[in-house]
């Protein structure tokens, strides 16, 4: 009888244990593990895109430019700055007057309607009046990517975004950044840009000759971050509908704007104290129902501008 109950007992003993054995092989095979040895679920890294990979969509066209947000470093502080209306304003939209090469001249517009639009409405080009641009509630927007991430919300009543007292220099030279918002009046959004080289060594001084191209130097950029130059100018301060120059080139340290151009720009019209302005940026954008939004990293620097020999 002894010989029996062990018999059972061994055959008990196998069967429990291959019950055991199944259950281990029916676990869940989602996971599996990385070359470190760690637990990683298959979905994990799936998305993952490294920042070579990342598209910046560059800048929104001006007839659809809603507005956006905009991290920038000075020379002795950095700041973030912005607001998204809901609509554009035609005033704000400049004409194309000539274009040569990656720089051109604008036309300010102004639409005129008769009788004149009231409160809280504008003229469009078409002569009727329309309800003016409101700024809006984007939500809560984070910023990740910088010396320390940052966390706006919307400042009362005006929705505009400003922080001025973030650490400096806000980002590091070709460092990834990333704009993402809560779900406020345009949805969530996320944008991209990557820090840019601090512009300290640009000419701040052009000077303008009748006739003659106007060569603008800076120092190009050290590491690849993907920035572009952005070159504004302006003779007219005064006038109706004044043209102003502007070029988006990339950022190689130099450029020169045609002859042509300059002389165009001078026979426009000259009042005023002129104003120029160079800035290296990345610019993200993406469009939502009421238009465009971006997002810009940028370094920007004032330049003196002298007309020589030209009457003011």
């Amino acid at each position: 009888m002894e010989w029996r109950f062990c018999l059972i007992l061994y055959f008990l003993m196998i069967i429990s244990q291959s019950a055991c054995n199944g259950a281990e092989d029916d676990t869940d095979n989602d996971s599996s593990t990385n070359e470190d040895g760690d637990s990683e679920t298959a979905s994990e890294g799936d998305d993952d895109t490294s920042s070579e990979d990342t598209e910046l969509h560059g800048a929104c066209p001006a007839e659809a430019y809603l507005g956006g947000l905009e991290v920038s470093v000075a020379t002795d502080y950095s700041t973030i700055s912005g607001a998204i209306a809901d609509g554009v304003n035609p005033a704000s939209i400049p004409q194309l007057e000539e274009k040569d090469g990656d720089c051109a001249l604008w036309i300010k517009q102004n639409p005129n309607c008769v009788p004149s639009c009231g409160s809280g409405s504008t003229c469009d080009f078409d002569g009727t009046c329309i309800p003016y641009p409101v700024q809006q509630d984007a939500g809560e927007i984070t910023f990740t990517g910088l010396s320390e991430p940052v966390t706006l919300e919307p400042l009362s009543p005006t929705n505009s975004y400003s922080r001025v007292d973030i650490a400096h220099p806000a980002f590091e030279p070709g460092e990834p950044i990333e704009m993402f918002t809560t779900d406020g009046y345009f949805g969530e959004l996320k944008l991209h840009g990557f820090g840019v080289d601090p512009l300290v060594d640009a000419e701040l001084e052009w000077t303008i000759v009748s006739g003659e191209p106007l060569r603008i130097t800076w120092t190009a950029p050290t590491t690849e971050t993907r920035s572009r130059i952005y070159l504004s100018l302006n003779i007219d301060q005064h006038g109706n509908s004044p043209l102003t120059l502007s070029c988006e080139v990339p950022d190689t340290g130099e450029v020169t704007i045609s002859s042509a151009l300059v002389d165009a720009l001078i026979h426009s019209g000259v009042s005023g104290k002129p104003s120029g302005r160079i800035t290296r940026r990345t610019v993200d954008s993406v469009m939502v129902d009421d238009g465009c939004i971006e997002f810009r990293v940028s370094s920007s620097l004032k330049t003196d501008v002298e007309l020589s020999d030209i009457e003011n």
